[in-house]
């Protein structure tokens, strides 16, 4: 019979390790699940918050501070796109536009401790930004071919802010009821009360609209056609394109609704001019980088009455009219006004922002 050898006793520290292993596993298997589920919550709740978004930055090309109906259809639309139907979407007041998503998420492994969803709350909330009344880009306090930033000559009302990137000069009984600011480094200059409490913080100030050529589809002519040197007097929903400039001459009455776009010069005279804007809220928008010698966009003699903005980045915007009632912002790298003038901004599409 043959001799079995004693096994040696079973080491106590040889089942601990077994429970150890046990619980170890369990754990890492929990955290896993954990992992998991916490990822998916937070890649589903950044893809909401994108559609929300999306869904905001899409209506409020529509909205204006009188109606948010077609801002709030467009909305809808897009989120109604990407799966939910359900989206609240409103305007809860003036110029804004509210979009709030509520959904259930399903988990994965949080079943096992008794987690089978999780509720989801996205909200998105835009606005309209009212621009400056005046908004001067040029850097240079003394630019050649024509003074400050901003510089106004004759009996000037201003119902916003004023805001110049160099200085400020009004040669005229100038009122400013919003805020003006100037930089520091440039002067204001002015024989009434605009310059009071006026603020210089040194500029700075980056454009207020941020449109270019493609913003606009053109109707008539097109971004790499010619000059337009005679525009008719009477518009209809226009949008007059130019890879020159365009001229509305004098000698009869220019009204409707248009929009000018040109690389060059855009000049508007006219024995009597009364325009509406057609797009975006923009009556002329010019890529010259002409100074207040030679504007890029100019408004003749005359009374002029405008509801839209003009718009010159690189170049300068000069009205001489007798009369000059602008419902809308004028921004530009150097702005030129004479005569009797009212300024009113508007806040309107393209000028807009996210804040929630």
């Amino acid at each position: 019979m043959r001799n079995l050898a004693a096994r040696p006793p079973r080491s106590r520290e040889t089942g601990a390790v077994a429970v150890i292993v046990a619980v170890s596993f369990t754990t890492l298997f929990a955290l896993t699940a954990l992992a998991v589920d916490v990822g998916y919550l937070y890649q589903s709740r950044q893809s909401i918050q994108t559609v929300a978004d999306e869904a905001v930055m899409a209506g409020l090309p529509d909205l204006t501070n009188t109606s948010n109906t077609t801002a709030i259809a467009n909305a809808t639309l897009i989120a109604t796109a990407n799966g939910y139907a359900g989206a609240s979407v409103t305007g809860p007041s003036a110029g804004q536009l509210r979009v709030e998503i509520d959904v259930t998420k399903q988990l994965f492994f949080s079943r096992i401790f008794g987690l089978s969803s999780k509720s989801m709350n996205v909200v998105s909330l835009g606005r309209l930004v009212n621009p400056p009344a005046l908004f001067g880009g040029s850097t240079i306090c003394n630019p050649s071919g024509g003074g400050q930033s901003v510089a106004i000559n004759g009996s000037v009302t201003v119902n916003g802010d004023v805001e110049s990137n160099a200085g400020f000069y009004g040669g005229g009984p100038t009122s400013v009821t919003g805020a003006l600011d100037y930089s520091s480094s440039c002067t204001c200059q002015e024989n009434f009360a605009a310059c009071t409490g006026a603020s210089a913080s040194g500029g700075g100030y980056p454009f207020p609209f941020n449109y270019t050529t493609s913003s606009f589809t053109c109707t008539v002519g097109s971004m790499t056609g010619p000059s337009i040197p005679n525009a008719p007097c009477n518009y209809t929903n226009a949008v007059y394109c130019s890879g020159g400039s365009i001229n509305v001459p004098g000698g009869c009455p220019v009204t409707g609704t248009v929009t000018f776009v040109a690389v060059g010069q855009i000049l508007i005279n006219g024995n009597g001019v009364n325009l509406t804007a057609a797009q975006n809220g923009v009556i002329a928008f010019s890529l010259s980088s002409n100074p207040c010698t030679n504007p890029a966009i100019n408004l003749g003699n005359g009374t002029v009455t405008l509801t839209g903005s003009l718009i010159a980045q690189n170049g300068c915007v000069s009205t001489n009219a007798g009369s000059f009632t602008l419902n809308g912002s004028v921004a530009a790298s150097q702005i030129g006004i004479q005569g009797t003038s009212t300024i009113t901004p508007v806040a309107s599409g393209g000028s807009y922002q996210l804040y929630q």
